[in-house]
């Protein structure tokens, strides 16, 4: 998915000096923000299904 996204950076680049077209101005911010998803969302999921540590059963003498 890396190697789409810069794949797709470096085509918009090309694409846009071969033709003289410029990318939008919106077109950088969005595939900023689609590579921090990429690369934030795999951290957020793991961290939400993180398991507690079992809490100590005190019914059971020491």
């Amino acid at each position: 998915m890396s190697l789409l996204l810069a794949g797709t950076v470096a085509a918009l680049l090309i694409l846009g000096a071969l033709t003289g077209h410029a990318p939008r101005m919106y077109a950088a911010p969005l595939l900023i923000a689609v590579l921090v998803t990429h690369w934030l969302l795999p951290l957020w999921v793991a961290g939400l299904t993180a398991t507690d540590e079992p809490a100590e059963d005190e019914s059971l003498p020491a």
